[in-house]
């Protein structure tokens, strides 16, 4: 320990200053003797002993007072306090800048897989998602929606590196002891010195403790350290709010994608499936009605009676069946003139149907398989079984229901059969005169398509043969003609 000279001593012994000289300098008695030490030298080796370990006097030397000794080594107090100072509050800065840069890293891992819900994008997808998928950055931001799942910390506390924050807090806060108490202040300066004993250690503490430029110092650096387990517990509230978030976040965008394309009302994916499936069974209706109707039709053609045709399916061929029993009683009762009277034949039918029944594959649009492909991409194996195959795709919209739709021209069968026939009426002047004749005349003039006049009888017939039928029949009316005339 450095030599203290008590400047009321004229006659004491001037010992060298030693720049950065050592803490507890004791200060020098009117003897030169060190404060403290003994008046004899006792020890067997005839060594020096006591604080001061300095030379001894026969005499005991009068003990300066303790404010003396303070003062004697105040800057060497100011210094030791510098030092702790410096210790604290590098550690102080370590562990806040470890607590930010732990919390930032394990946020940037947190937000690596937040996927906040993008409801706009969405909607865009799910109004024309074969639009959509033409944009190949839209579609991995869409993807990144459907299939964000969260797989990061759970809480900021059960990372590893919250572990080491914890330690490093817990550490620095033991370096910072209560320096209101001597075991605190004991601690501080008990790292100041090279192997110190306890009698350096407690002198040093009570020479940091009687200087107060030294102690405010460090209490004020001890303050931030003691604000570390605040800052981290700041720090874990934080971050477990934005893991929270993030879960949240990961759960919601898939539920948004599910509810706009598979759950939610007027879903993507069940919309368009029961249009289509609506057309389906559309044109499997018709391809059964069309089919017995064409049947129904052809049989009664071959019968030669369209009357076993019923009302509904007389109603598909645009005819009723008080049309339908004109034609059929004008048909029974012409006989022909020269030429056979007109059969019920495909001549005055048409419509065709398919030979092959409809298919989802046939029924579909190549607009219908656009949105197969698109939905395919989108949602992936929440689509697994969708209605259609894009191996079919040269199949859309190949089913015809029926290549026209089935009809009988019945207009064009009452003017054959006019033009072709007479009524089939016993030639006798009675009968001649009767009004069934004039009711067949008058219905002949309707299957024609010539509305009658006012008096039965009276017709406008254009071609020579219902002219020349006319005339007789007015002849015959008019007793121009024998009873008989052979007709």
């Amino acid at each position: 320990m450095a030599y203290v000279q008590d400047a009321n001593d004229p006659n004491a012994q001037q010992p060298a200053t030693t720049p950065g000289a050592a803490m507890n300098q004791l200060p020098v008695t009117s003897s030169g003797a060190g404060a403290g030490a003994t008046s004899t030298n006792t020890s067997a080796g005839g060594s020096p002993q006591g604080a001061a370990a300095v030379p001894n006097s026969t005499q005991a030397p009068p003990v300066q007072n303790l404010q003396a000794y303070l003062t004697a080594n105040q800057p060497q107090a100011v210094q030791m306090g510098q030092n702790i100072v410096s210790g604290l509050t590098n550690q102080a800065g370590q562990v806040s800048g470890d607590i930010n840069a732990d919390q930032a890293a394990i946020d940037a891992q947190v937000q690596a897989q937040n996927t906040p819900v993008n409801q706009d994008l969405i909607n865009q997808a799910a109004a024309n998602p074969a639009q959509f998928v033409k944009d190949p950055i839209e579609v991995a931001q869409f993807l990144g929606q459907e299939n964000a799942a969260y797989t990061g910390p759970s809480t900021f506390e059960s990372t590893q590196d919250y572990q080491t924050l914890t330690n490093e807090v817990t550490n620095a806060q033991q370096n910072a002891p209560d320096i209101n108490t001597s075991a605190g202040v004991n601690q501080l300066v008990r790292g100041q010195e090279t192997n110190p004993t306890l009698g350096m250690s407690n002198l040093d503490q009570l020479l940091l403790q009687g200087t107060p430029e030294a102690m405010s110092p460090i209490a004020a650096a001890e303050a931030p350290i003691a604000n570390l387990g605040t800052q981290l517990s700041g720090a874990t509230t934080t971050e477990d709010a934005a893991i929270q978030a993030a879960i949240a976040n990961d759960q919601a965008a898939p539920a948004a994608v599910n509810s706009a394309f598979l759950t939610g009302p007027n879903a993507v994916v069940p919309t368009w499936e029961n249009a289509l499936n609506q057309e389906v069974q559309g044109a499997a209706g018709n391809y059964a009605n069309d089919g017995s109707l064409i049947n129904a039709l052809t049989s009664a053609m071959n019968n030669g009676d369209l009357s076993q045709l019923n009302p509904a399916q007389l109603s598909q061929l645009g005819l009723t069946p008080a049309q339908v029993s004109q034609l059929m009683t004008a048909k029974n009762d012409l006989q022909p003139i020269g030429a056979s009277a007109p059969s019920l034949t495909t001549a005055y039918t048409a419509g065709t149907i398919n030979p092959n029944a409809p298919t989802s594959a046939t029924v579909a649009t190549p607009q219908d398989y656009a949105m197969e492909s698109a939905l395919q991409q989108l949602l992936g194996s929440s689509f697994a079984n969708g209605p259609l195959n894009a191996s079919q795709s040269n199949e859309a919209g190949t089913y015809n229901p029926v290549g026209t739709n089935p009809s009988f021209n019945s207009s064009g069968y009452a003017t054959d059969l006019a033009n072709t026939g007479i009524p089939k009426v016993t030639p006798s002047w009675a009968n001649l005169g009767s009004d069934t004749l004039a009711q067949k005349l008058q219905f002949l003039d309707v299957i024609a398509g010539i509305a009658p006049t006012q008096q039965p009888g009276q017709y406008d017939y254009q071609n020579p043969q219902q002219i020349a039928f006319e005339n007789a029949l007015k002849a015959m009316q008019g007793g121009l003609l024998p009873s008989n005339p052979g007709y």
